[in-house]
């Protein structure tokens, strides 16, 4: 085994200071090796590791030793990081992303996120944020190496988004949360400008799609994730919660009170659909729903409600006799000589 990772080390060698290492030929990447030495259980953090010997061991030139007429150590350090940057965007364009469809549940975990990131990608960042990982130069490719930091994989989304304009799970499932919790457009906005979610159009887009999608003309109304559940366990229960959600129960006036009531369905396990797989949510282009668009799980129409003008009053006082009372009168003489206490 030592004779074949020593000539794949010549290899390496041999390839560095023709790519790496030569001022005329540009950076390629070395998943070639890889491939060609996969059978000799070369894995590409050994040949990484075996090139940072091999660079440490390389005597580099001081800056002030570097005739003017030859490029300096800083123009070849930023021509290798822009190769670097050529290879990831490379990467991530081969990603398979459905713009028409939002990914179902089942692909939200943490699994399905890091499996949407390329490992070059996820590499990188580890050894930018990660002393450790840059140092022992650790590959998500190695034997026993897991790819489920989630701050990596977070910032992976990120770059993502922002190389291919496009939505990925957690950007998207930020901008959700926030706005389950706070409900604040703003703040929405705020994060999608640093780059960490999707705007909040995109999210008004996605909770349209959702109520469209999971909307049905029956009477009684079953969420489709149950519908098309293939039942796991022996004696599965689906449970029903029901309960009200009143606001400004009691005015002065007794107006402006709204007393509502929401039923809500939840299974306890894990979901499975007939063919494995969770069925995506088509991305609608529009952001809001109007009344009677579409038909609604029961069989009463919405009314729209309009809003009076003018609250309603009581009725003004117009009889006089109602008004004038005679001040000289026995029974008022009575009534105020009366203790009210």
């Amino acid at each position: 085994m030592g004779t074949l990772h020593d000539e794949a080390f010549d290899e390496l060698k041999c390839y560095l200071e023709q790519t790496v290492f030569s001022k005329t030929k540009t950076v390629t990447p070395l998943v070639h090796l890889k491939d060609e030495y996969v059978g000799y259980l070369v894995s590409l953090g050994d040949a990484l590791r075996k090139a940072t010997i091999l660079q440490s061991m390389t005597d580099e030139p001081e800056y002030e030793d570097i005739p003017s007429d030859v490029p300096s150590a800083i123009d070849s350090e930023m021509h290798t990081l822009h190769a670097a940057a050529g290879i990831l965007r490379k990467h991530m364009a081969d990603i398979e992303h459905v713009g028409n469809m939002y990914a179902p549940v089942e692909e939200t975990d943490i699994q399905h996120c890091a499996e949407f990131v390329p490992n070059t990608l996820y590499d990188f960042i580890q050894w930018c944020t990660s002393e450790k990982s840059h140092t022992n130069v650790t590959s998500c490719g190695d034997e026993g190496v897991m790819k489920n930091n989630l701050r990596t994989i977070a910032i992976c989304h990120n770059i993502i988004s922002q190389s291919r304009r496009v939505y990925a799970t957690i950007t998207l499932g930020l901008a959700l949360q926030v706005h389950h919790e706070l409900g604040s457009k703003h703040l929405i906005d705020m994060l999608h400008e640093l780059g960490h979610c999707v705007s909040y159009d995109e999210v008004r887009r996605f909770l349209t799609s959702v109520a469209v999608d999971q909307t049905a003309p029956e009477d009684i109304y079953i969420p489709k994730v149950l519908q098309n559940l293939r039942c796991i366990d022996e004696y599965p229960i689906v449970d029903a919660a029901i309960d009200n959600f009143d606001q400004n129960e009691a005015t002065l006036d007794g107006k402006s009170t709204t007393h509502a009531m929401a039923a809500v369905l939840f299974y306890r396990g894990k979901i499975q659909h007939d063919n494995g797989e969770g069925q995506g949510i088509p991305r609608l282009p529009r952001k809001s729903l109007s009344v009677g668009e579409r038909a609604l799980p029961w069989s009463e129409d919405l009314q729209r409600y309009n809003k009076p003008a003018k609250r309603p009053e009581p009725p003004p006082v117009n009889d006089v006799s109602l008004i004038d009372v005679d001040k000289d009168s026995s029974e008022l003489k009575a009534a105020e000589s009366k203790d009210l206490a």
